[in-house]
């Protein structure tokens, strides 16, 4: 472990522990008194602004509403997201939250004036390690109830890790509604996305685009220029697909990936919404996609996604790769191999598999034989 991931470590660990201190609560509630149907208030934490985990929830929120339509339920969220609660799950009390500070929490919530007409019963997050902003939240709501993945605080009382370690993150909600006697009456996710912005998605790409999505939250999770251009020239030379970035290239990268593919190259316009963006990816035949969102996004619509990830946490890709129930799905990683450090040749002949599964249709297939 080099020098500086340990002063991060050291780091992480003191400023968790000042804030601990600082923003100190423990849900009193029993687990076993739990009941979805006592509760008047279910606050859901979004502070983190993934697209992707947004997807997932909106199974879990059109089940809970099916069921308790009476039930109030706030998310609390970042701007880029909340047209998804407020228009695609009909949500009528959404709190932005614009910066990840706890002062920003603190206004955000003061300023809503909600929590004084309604106190919050059960708090849930997704956030697999509390960070200021999160301890801050659950110290100024202070649930009866803290519901979420999280360990390291030990105020999570109903702990969906525990409950369901091994499963998909889908099914940790699953989970919690049959722990409360309700019922899943439906595991498929909503697409986010509406007539207007499927119109204008479909107005750019169609089934015969292949999205390529190659770039990761991090650097460690991003395909290599070199990668991504040997994956350009298989596009071209081996189908009759029209590569479709879902990215926003370098200048330089950019260049060549027009060089390589011509007129067949589609480009994501640089400033879409997170609906739009995953219009974009319905309007696909398939991706291509080393991050998390795209591949939540494209099980929202069933559109086929070819799904790389880093071979160093197979526990991960189980909970956080394709829904169960997609299986026009296909899974790739390499034993102990980062996604950076991936050459095509490694993933090659698992994809040519996959487009070719996808896109053959009789007599005018998409697929050309392999060179």
């Amino acid at each position: 472990m080099s020098l500086l991931k340990k002063f991060r470590q050291w780091r992480d660990k003191l400023r968790f522990q000042r804030n601990f201190k600082r923003f100190y609560f423990m849900p009193s509630g029993r687990p076993e008194d739990f009941k979805f149907a006592k509760l008047k208030h279910l606050v859901i934490s979004k502070m983190d602004g993934k697209l992707g985990d947004s997807q997932v929830i909106t199974a879990f929120i059109h089940n809970l509403k099916m069921q308790l339509p009476e039930l109030q339920i706030t998310v609390i969220c970042t701007d880029n997201v909340a047209a998804i609660y407020r228009d695609v799950l009909g949500l009528q009390t959404i709190v932005i939250c614009k910066k990840a500070q706890p002062e920003a929490v603190k206004q955000a919530i003061g300023g809503s004036g909600l929590f004084t007409k309604q106190p919050c019963d059960a708090l849930l997050t997704t956030e697999p390690n509390f960070r200021p902003r999160d301890l801050c939240l659950n110290f100024l709501l202070q649930p009866q109830y803290l519901i979420g993945i999280e360990e390291r605080s030990g105020s999570v009382n109903i702990n969906l890790k525990s409950r369901s370690f091994g499963r998909h993150i889908s099914e940790y909600f699953e989970d919690l509604l049959t722990l409360v006697g309700l019922k899943v009456l439906d595991r498929s996710y909503l697409p986010i996305f509406n007539q207007e912005q499927q119109a204008w998605a479909e107005g750019l790409f169609d089934k015969q685009c292949l999205g390529i999505a190659p770039y990761g939250a991090s650097t460690h999770r991003h395909l290599s220029d070199a990668c991504i251009l040997e994956l350009l020239r298989f596009i071209v030379d081996v189908t009759n697909l029209k590569p479709a970035l879902l990215f926003n290239p370098s200048a330089e990268l950019l260049k060549s990936c027009r060089e390589i593919c011509g007129e067949r190259l589609l480009e994501k316009p640089k400033d879409t919404s997170a609906q739009e963006f995953a219009a974009l990816i319905a309007a696909c035949g398939a991706i291509v996609s080393v991050d998390s969102a795209p591949v939540h996004l494209a099980n929202g619509s069933r559109t086929p996604a070819f799904c790389i990830y880093s071979g160093h946490d197979p526990e991960g890709i189980k909970r956080w790769g394709p829904a169960p129930f997609a299986k026009e799905c296909s899974i790739f990683y390499k034993q102990g191999t980062a996604i950076e450090h991936l050459n095509f040749a490694d993933f090659k002949s698992a994809l040519f598999d996959f487009l070719a599964s996808k896109f053959e249709n009789g007599s005018q297939p998409l697929m050309r034989k392999e060179k």
